[in-house]
Protein backbone atom coordinates (compact mmCIF):
# COMPACT_ATOMS: atom_id res chain seq x y z
CA UNK A 1 0.00 0.00 0.00
CA UNK A 2 0.84 3.59 -0.96
CA UNK A 3 1.33 6.48 1.96
CA UNK A 4 -0.46 9.20 0.86
CA UNK A 5 -1.88 12.46 1.31
CA UNK A 6 -5.44 14.04 1.06
CA UNK A 7 -5.90 17.43 -0.90
CA UNK A 8 -9.16 18.87 0.36
CA UNK A 9 -9.23 22.40 -1.54
CA UNK A 10 -10.62 24.40 -4.08
CA UNK A 11 -10.85 22.67 -7.93
CA UNK A 12 -7.62 21.96 -9.57
CA UNK A 13 -5.43 19.15 -11.11
CA UNK A 14 -2.13 19.80 -10.00
CA UNK A 15 -0.78 20.46 -6.22
CA UNK A 16 2.39 21.85 -5.14
CA UNK A 17 3.84 20.17 -1.91
CA UNK A 18 5.95 21.99 0.32
CA UNK A 19 8.67 20.53 -1.50
CA UNK A 20 7.97 22.59 -4.60
CA UNK A 21 7.20 19.28 -6.61
CA UNK A 22 4.07 19.38 -8.52
CA UNK A 23 2.03 16.56 -7.85
CA UNK A 24 -1.13 15.42 -10.07
CA UNK A 25 -4.81 14.42 -8.53
CA UNK A 26 -7.87 12.88 -8.68
CA UNK A 27 -10.77 15.61 -8.46
CA UNK A 28 -13.19 12.54 -6.55
CA UNK A 29 -16.74 14.20 -6.50
CA UNK A 30 -19.15 12.38 -3.98
CA UNK A 31 -22.93 12.58 -3.56
CA UNK A 32 -25.33 10.42 -1.18
CA UNK A 33 -29.13 10.23 -0.98
CA UNK A 34 -31.11 12.52 0.81
CA UNK A 35 -33.95 12.53 2.60
CA UNK A 36 -37.40 11.49 1.09
CA UNK A 37 -40.78 10.68 1.88
CA UNK A 38 -41.18 7.51 0.00
CA UNK A 39 -38.69 3.98 -0.35
CA UNK A 40 -36.60 3.14 -3.51
CA UNK A 41 -34.29 0.77 -3.90
CA UNK A 42 -30.54 1.74 -2.34
CA UNK A 43 -32.40 4.05 -0.30
CA UNK A 44 -33.91 1.76 2.26
CA UNK A 45 -34.72 4.43 4.83
CA UNK A 46 -36.58 7.23 2.95
CA UNK A 47 -38.66 8.98 5.29
CA UNK A 48 -36.28 8.97 8.32
CA UNK A 49 -33.95 11.67 9.22
CA UNK A 50 -29.99 11.04 9.09
CA UNK A 51 -26.88 12.60 10.13
CA UNK A 52 -24.47 13.75 7.49
CA UNK A 53 -21.05 11.94 7.41
CA UNK A 54 -17.90 13.37 8.63
CA UNK A 55 -15.72 10.51 8.00
CA UNK A 56 -14.32 9.31 4.37
CA UNK A 57 -12.69 5.95 3.75
CA UNK A 58 -11.11 6.27 0.26
CA UNK A 59 -9.69 3.54 -1.73
CA UNK A 60 -7.71 4.20 -5.23
CA UNK A 61 -6.71 1.29 -7.28
CA UNK A 62 -4.22 2.19 -10.16
CA UNK A 63 -3.50 -0.53 -12.74
CA UNK A 64 -0.84 0.24 -15.01
CA UNK A 65 0.39 -1.86 -18.37
CA UNK A 66 3.93 -1.69 -19.61
CA UNK A 67 5.24 -1.59 -23.14
CA UNK A 68 5.49 -5.86 -22.61
CA UNK A 69 1.87 -5.48 -21.48
CA UNK A 70 2.84 -6.32 -17.65
CA UNK A 71 0.87 -4.90 -14.94
CA UNK A 72 1.70 -3.13 -11.87
CA UNK A 73 -1.44 -2.25 -9.03
CA UNK A 74 -0.98 0.07 -6.44
CA UNK A 75 -3.65 0.55 -4.15
CA UNK A 76 -3.81 3.77 -1.93
CA UNK A 77 -6.19 3.82 0.94
CA UNK A 78 -7.28 7.79 2.23
CA UNK A 79 -8.81 8.39 5.48
CA UNK A 80 -10.00 12.00 6.47
CA UNK A 81 -12.43 13.89 8.31
CA UNK A 82 -15.08 15.38 6.36
CA UNK A 83 -16.92 19.26 7.58
CA UNK A 84 -20.56 18.31 8.06
CA UNK A 85 -21.17 22.33 6.39
CA UNK A 86 -20.19 21.24 3.44
CA UNK A 87 -22.63 19.00 2.38
CA UNK A 88 -24.90 20.78 -0.12
CA UNK A 89 -28.41 19.61 -0.70
CA UNK A 90 -29.48 19.57 -4.09
CA UNK A 91 -33.27 19.71 -4.28
CA UNK A 92 -34.23 18.72 -7.99
CA UNK A 93 -31.81 15.53 -7.61
CA UNK A 94 -32.73 14.64 -3.98
CA UNK A 95 -29.49 14.39 -2.98
CA UNK A 96 -26.63 16.04 -0.55
CA UNK A 97 -23.41 16.81 -2.87
CA UNK A 98 -19.78 17.29 -0.52
CA UNK A 99 -18.35 20.86 -2.11
CA UNK A 100 -15.13 20.76 0.20
CA UNK A 101 -13.33 19.73 -3.21
CA UNK A 102 -11.65 15.84 -2.11
CA UNK A 103 -8.77 15.46 -4.55
CA UNK A 104 -6.17 12.04 -4.10
CA UNK A 105 -3.01 12.14 -5.45
CA UNK A 106 -2.17 9.50 -8.66
CA UNK A 107 0.44 7.88 -9.62
CA UNK A 108 2.62 9.34 -12.94
CA UNK A 109 2.26 6.32 -14.51
CA UNK A 110 -1.27 4.70 -14.61
CA UNK A 111 -3.86 2.84 -17.50
CA UNK A 112 -6.91 2.26 -15.77
CA UNK A 113 -8.51 3.30 -12.00
CA UNK A 114 -11.29 2.56 -9.74
CA UNK A 115 -12.30 4.14 -7.07
CA UNK A 116 -14.19 2.72 -3.88
CA UNK A 117 -15.46 5.13 -1.49
CA UNK A 118 -17.45 4.84 2.17
CA UNK A 119 -18.72 7.50 4.59
CA UNK A 120 -19.97 7.67 7.50
CA UNK A 121 -21.00 9.70 10.85
CA UNK A 122 -19.56 7.54 13.49
CA UNK A 123 -15.72 6.57 12.66
CA UNK A 124 -15.80 3.03 11.34
CA UNK A 125 -13.67 0.05 12.82
CA UNK A 126 -12.20 -1.74 9.25
CA UNK A 127 -10.80 -5.03 9.28
CA UNK A 128 -7.72 -3.61 7.81
CA UNK A 129 -5.80 -0.45 6.69
CA UNK A 130 -3.11 -1.58 4.24
CA UNK A 131 -4.80 -3.58 1.61
CA UNK A 132 -2.00 -4.27 -0.90
CA UNK A 133 -4.83 -6.29 -4.15
CA UNK A 134 -8.12 -5.04 -5.33
CA UNK A 135 -9.25 -7.89 -3.62
CA UNK A 136 -8.50 -7.09 -0.22
CA UNK A 137 -10.44 -3.63 -1.10
CA UNK A 138 -13.27 -5.78 -1.90
CA UNK A 139 -13.27 -7.73 1.15
CA UNK A 140 -12.96 -4.46 3.39
CA UNK A 141 -15.24 -5.03 6.17
CA UNK A 142 -16.20 -3.20 9.09
CA UNK A 143 -17.67 -4.50 12.80
CA UNK A 144 -19.42 -2.60 15.93
CA UNK A 145 -21.08 -3.76 19.03
CA UNK A 146 -23.70 -1.92 20.82
CA UNK A 147 -21.86 -0.18 22.64
CA UNK A 148 -19.85 2.08 20.25
CA UNK A 149 -21.56 4.74 17.83
CA UNK A 150 -20.92 2.87 14.79
CA UNK A 151 -24.05 0.71 16.08
CA UNK A 152 -25.99 3.78 16.79
CA UNK A 153 -25.27 5.22 13.42
CA UNK A 154 -25.79 2.35 11.19
CA UNK A 155 -28.01 4.34 8.72
CA UNK A 156 -25.47 7.17 8.36
CA UNK A 157 -22.67 4.49 6.81
CA UNK A 158 -22.72 5.33 2.78
CA UNK A 159 -20.42 3.48 0.11
CA UNK A 160 -20.03 3.14 -3.37
CA UNK A 161 -21.41 -0.65 -4.35
CA UNK A 162 -19.30 -3.08 -5.88
CA UNK A 163 -21.75 -4.67 -7.82
CA UNK A 164 -23.68 -1.54 -9.30
CA UNK A 165 -22.35 -0.91 -12.86
CA UNK A 166 -22.39 1.36 -15.87
CA UNK A 167 -22.97 -0.53 -18.58
CA UNK A 168 -21.35 -3.73 -18.00
CA UNK A 169 -18.20 -2.31 -15.70
CA UNK A 170 -18.43 -0.87 -11.96
CA UNK A 171 -19.60 2.17 -12.09
CA UNK A 172 -16.37 3.63 -10.08
CA UNK A 173 -13.86 3.42 -12.85
CA UNK A 174 -11.99 6.23 -13.66
CA UNK A 175 -13.07 6.95 -17.55
CA UNK A 176 -9.89 9.52 -18.66
CA UNK A 177 -7.32 8.26 -16.06
CA UNK A 178 -4.73 8.38 -18.47
CA UNK A 179 -5.57 11.92 -18.91
CA UNK A 180 -3.93 15.07 -17.62
CA UNK A 181 -7.25 16.05 -15.93
CA UNK A 182 -8.83 12.67 -14.56
CA UNK A 183 -12.15 13.67 -12.85
CA UNK A 184 -14.87 10.90 -11.13
CA UNK A 185 -18.26 11.55 -9.86
CA UNK A 186 -19.67 8.66 -7.34
CA UNK A 187 -22.91 8.33 -6.01
CA UNK A 188 -23.11 6.39 -2.51
CA UNK A 189 -25.75 4.05 -1.04
CA UNK A 190 -26.80 2.91 2.41
CA UNK A 191 -24.92 -0.03 3.69
CA UNK A 192 -27.61 -0.77 6.41
CA UNK A 193 -30.57 -2.31 5.47
CA UNK A 194 -33.82 -1.21 7.10
CA UNK A 195 -36.17 -4.00 8.62
CA UNK A 196 -39.26 -2.69 9.25
CA UNK A 197 -42.13 -4.93 11.21
CA UNK A 198 -45.26 -4.68 12.36
CA UNK A 199 -48.29 -6.85 14.30
CA UNK A 200 -51.66 -7.36 14.55
CA UNK A 201 -53.43 -9.23 16.81
CA UNK A 202 -57.08 -10.57 16.15
CA UNK A 203 -59.35 -9.13 18.49
CA UNK A 204 -61.34 -12.47 19.46
CA UNK A 205 -58.00 -13.38 21.36
CA UNK A 206 -57.19 -10.20 23.15
CA UNK A 207 -58.17 -11.50 26.34
CA UNK A 208 -55.63 -14.09 26.72
CA UNK A 209 -52.75 -12.56 24.00
CA UNK A 210 -51.30 -9.22 24.14
CA UNK A 211 -47.85 -9.10 22.65
CA UNK A 212 -45.01 -7.76 25.65
CA UNK A 213 -41.96 -7.66 23.37
CA UNK A 214 -40.37 -8.78 20.16
CA UNK A 215 -37.01 -10.24 19.73
CA UNK A 216 -34.93 -10.07 16.90
CA UNK A 217 -31.85 -12.49 17.27
CA UNK A 218 -29.37 -13.56 15.12
CA UNK A 219 -27.89 -10.32 13.77
CA UNK A 220 -24.04 -9.30 12.47
CA UNK A 221 -22.17 -6.60 13.45
CA UNK A 222 -18.66 -8.75 12.49
CA UNK A 223 -17.23 -8.62 9.09
CA UNK A 224 -19.96 -6.52 7.66
CA UNK A 225 -18.71 -5.84 4.26
CA UNK A 226 -18.29 -2.32 2.59
CA UNK A 227 -18.17 -2.37 -0.50
CA UNK A 228 -20.54 -5.40 -1.08
CA UNK A 229 -23.44 -4.96 1.23
CA UNK A 230 -25.64 -7.76 -0.34
CA UNK A 231 -22.79 -10.31 -0.21
CA UNK A 232 -22.35 -11.13 3.01
CA UNK A 233 -23.83 -14.95 3.84
CA UNK A 234 -23.39 -15.77 7.42
CA UNK A 235 -23.96 -13.74 10.85
CA UNK A 236 -20.56 -15.06 12.28
CA UNK A 237 -20.31 -16.07 15.58
CA UNK A 238 -20.49 -13.29 17.95
CA UNK A 239 -24.18 -12.01 17.14
CA UNK A 240 -26.55 -9.15 18.85
CA UNK A 241 -30.50 -9.05 19.28
CA UNK A 242 -33.11 -6.12 19.28
CA UNK A 243 -35.61 -6.15 21.27
CA UNK A 244 -38.75 -4.10 21.00
CA UNK A 245 -40.86 -3.91 24.32
CA UNK A 246 -44.32 -3.14 23.82
CA UNK A 247 -46.48 0.46 25.28
CA UNK A 248 -50.47 -0.08 26.56
CA UNK A 249 -51.14 1.07 23.16
CA UNK A 250 -49.25 -1.39 21.12
CA UNK A 251 -49.55 -4.35 22.56
CA UNK A 252 -52.43 -5.56 19.97
CA UNK A 253 -51.13 -4.14 16.69
CA UNK A 254 -48.37 -1.54 16.12
CA UNK A 255 -45.00 -1.14 14.22
CA UNK A 256 -41.42 -0.48 14.76
CA UNK A 257 -38.23 -1.08 12.57
CA UNK A 258 -34.07 -1.34 13.11
CA UNK A 259 -31.02 -0.62 10.57
CA UNK A 260 -29.71 -4.09 10.22
CA UNK A 261 -26.71 -5.75 7.83
CA UNK A 262 -28.18 -8.24 5.97
CA UNK A 263 -26.86 -11.45 5.11
CA UNK A 264 -28.25 -14.44 3.60
CA UNK A 265 -26.34 -18.34 3.45
CA UNK A 266 -27.47 -18.80 -0.73
CA UNK A 267 -27.12 -14.92 -1.48
CA UNK A 268 -31.15 -14.36 -1.99
CA UNK A 269 -32.75 -15.24 1.15
CA UNK A 270 -32.32 -14.10 4.42
CA UNK A 271 -33.36 -15.86 7.24
CA UNK A 272 -33.67 -14.37 11.09
CA UNK A 273 -35.21 -15.87 14.30
CA UNK A 274 -37.73 -14.03 16.46
CA UNK A 275 -38.99 -14.61 19.64
CA UNK A 276 -42.67 -12.93 20.39
CA UNK A 277 -43.69 -12.73 24.55
CA UNK A 278 -47.28 -12.99 25.57
CA UNK A 279 -47.83 -10.16 27.72
CA UNK A 280 -50.86 -12.51 29.53
CA UNK A 281 -49.87 -15.55 29.64
CA UNK A 282 -46.08 -14.86 29.81
CA UNK A 283 -45.72 -17.73 26.81
CA UNK A 284 -43.96 -17.24 24.03
CA UNK A 285 -43.42 -18.46 19.99
CA UNK A 286 -40.42 -18.47 18.41
CA UNK A 287 -40.43 -18.31 14.36
CA UNK A 288 -38.03 -17.20 11.74
CA UNK A 289 -38.76 -14.48 9.39
CA UNK A 290 -37.79 -15.41 5.71
CA UNK A 291 -37.36 -12.52 3.31
CA UNK A 292 -35.92 -12.23 0.14
CA UNK A 293 -32.97 -9.91 -1.64
CA UNK A 294 -34.34 -9.52 -5.13
CA UNK A 295 -31.91 -6.44 -5.69
CA UNK A 296 -28.28 -6.81 -5.94
CA UNK A 297 -27.19 -4.13 -6.20
CA UNK A 298 -28.73 -2.43 -3.38
CA UNK A 299 -29.30 -3.39 0.23
CA UNK A 300 -33.12 -3.67 0.69
CA UNK A 301 -36.22 -2.32 2.46
CA UNK A 302 -37.18 -5.42 4.49
CA UNK A 303 -41.17 -5.28 5.67
CA UNK A 304 -42.58 -8.28 7.80
CA UNK A 305 -46.37 -8.30 8.87
CA UNK A 306 -47.02 -10.76 12.14
CA UNK A 307 -50.45 -11.37 12.24
CA UNK A 308 -51.43 -13.83 16.09
CA UNK A 309 -54.98 -15.52 15.52
CA UNK A 310 -54.27 -18.47 17.68
CA UNK A 311 -54.25 -18.19 21.36
CA UNK A 312 -52.67 -21.47 21.64
CA UNK A 313 -49.28 -23.15 21.48
CA UNK A 314 -47.33 -20.85 23.41
CA UNK A 315 -44.66 -21.78 24.92
CA UNK A 316 -42.56 -21.92 28.65
CA UNK A 317 -39.32 -21.83 29.66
Amino acid sequence: MLSVLLFISCSNHEDTEPSGIKTKTLPVEIEIPAEQTTRAWGDPGSGYSYKLPRYLYLFLVSKYADSNNDTTTTVQYITSELDSALWEKNEEENIYKYIGGIKVPIPELRTTGEVYCATSYSPLHLNSDDPLTQQDVLNTSFSFSKNDDTYAHLKDIYSTNADLKNGTQYYGIISDYESNNPYIKLKMYHVAAILDIDWNVAEDINESVSVKSITIEGLKQEGCLLFRPNKNTTAGSNTYQETFNTTPGTQWYGRTYYYIIPYAADGTNIQLPLRIENGISGGYKQTTINMTINQSSFVPWMYGNIIIKDATGWLND
